[in-house]
């Protein structure tokens, strides 16, 4: 499970926060080699086992975020 808290923008940015409000990274809109890489943000969810993180963007496109285990 993770222990952290996220934020979507329709300004093309996700923001990470541990439990304490603190922020951890923020994952922004950049232009791809296939066009915008975040659309504007429109719901965001855990999965309920893993540490993975579903985005849902208004231009209809679904991205996963998932972090690596560390070493």
């Amino acid at each position: 499970m993770c222990k952290t808290d996220i934020s979507g923008s329709v300004n093309q940015s996700i923001s990470i926060f541990d439990l304490q409000g603190n922020l951890l990274n923020t994952i922004k809109f950049h232009e791809g080699f296939m066009g915008a890489r975040i659309g504007p943000v429109s719901c965001l969810t855990f999965h309920p086992l893993r540490c993975a993180m579903g985005v849902g963007s208004k231009d209809s496109t679904v991205s996963v975020y998932v972090s690596e285990a560390r070493r």
